[in-house]
């Protein structure tokens, strides 16, 4: 267990492809929140560039950025590199949020008082009635209060999204803990077929570990999601194709009645879009929400094939 010369030092990290547009996000929305000396961007190596020319960023340096490096693994190999990073409490932010310094505090606050995770709400900067993750009901139906949520609580790996999500979190005092060797499964990872749930992964080892999960709504940072429809479809169905391989990580700690549960909630939403589509309600589109079982089952079968391959 590491111990911490300064436990009460925090630190920022963002996994990232090091792309140019992706550092200059950084510069625009993270670094002016919390300044140089306590930020650092992990650059992801074993991810495609969106440009050739920021495919290799000056070694540990780009201009105003500290830069480490992550040679495998997707944002999973990236995030567990920050985690070798000698800071008691981390800070994860991903490289297209908007954060600010009262946003970073607060989760720092709260992990200092109950060790383990905490997370913010998180809402797409179109979030607003009438936008377009509006009508997908992106946030509708999450609990608005504050709370914390203990190993004693019982929760499946069905329930876990009601952990918060991944965009920003904060992870410690890992010094004061008996968390330290909980990593990101990089099998999971952004990066991979059916990645993307990496997050929540890490999340319920940790709850798991007996680490305190605790949410605010109050704490409100924004992610640039994509806006148009056809993105946004495509990028929910791979959610949940990695829904289906997590489940399938942790089945043996299913029970019957979360996965009847699981089905009846589809069929409520398959139900109330269908009758949105009547009434000329624009909604989440049907090819999405019929698309979901068979997303899952290949996330499953994905999982599989990688387990006995």
């Amino acid at each position: 267990m590491r111990n911490c010369v300064r436990p009460h030092a925090w630190h920022v990290v963002v996994p990232t492809t090091g792309s140019s547009a992706a550092l200059r996000r950084i510069r625009q929305h993270v670094l002016p929140a919390v300044g140089h000396e306590r930020l650092t961007v992990v650059v992801n190596r074993a991810e495609p560039h969106e440009d050739p020319a920021s495919a290799n960023p000056t070694r540990g340096s780009a201009e105003d950025l500290r830069l480490v490096y992550a040679q495998h693994g997707g944002a999973s190999g990236a995030r567990n590199r920050g985690l070798e990073l000698d800071h008691c409490v981390l800070v994860f932010v991903d490289d297209d949020v908007r954060i600010t310094r009262r946003a970073v505090e607060w989760l720092v606050d709260v992990v200092h008082r109950a060790p383990g995770i905490a997370t913010a709400r998180v809402l797409p900067v179109d979030a607003g009635p009438g936008g377009v993750w509006d009508e997908f009901g992106f946030d509708r139906g999450r609990d608005p209060r504050a709370w914390q949520i203990r190993h004693d609580s019982q929760i499946g790996p069905m329930e876990v999204w009601d952990f918060g999500v991944g965009a920003m979190f904060s992870v410690g005092p890992r010094c004061q803990s008996g968390f330290a060797d909980v990593r990101f499964d990089e099998r999971l990872s952004n990066g991979t077929p059916f990645g993307g749930t990496e997050d929540i992964d890490y999340f319920y080892q940790h709850y798991l570990a007996g680490s305190v999960i605790s949410y605010a709504s109050g704490v409100v940072v924004y992610h640039d999601f994509p806006l148009q429809r056809r993105a946004i479809s495509v990028k929910i169905l791979r959610y949940f194709a990695s829904d289906g391989a997590f489940y399938c990580k942790w089945r043996s700690r299913l029970s019957r009645r979360d996965v009847l549960s699981d089905v009846r909630g589809w069929g409520r939403r398959l139900r109330s879009e269908l009758l949105g589509w009547v009434s000329g309600r624009r909604g989440v589109p049907l090819g999405v929400l019929i698309g979901e079982p068979f997303a899952k089952l290949a996330g499953v079968l994905w999982w599989l094939a990688r387990r006995y391959s």
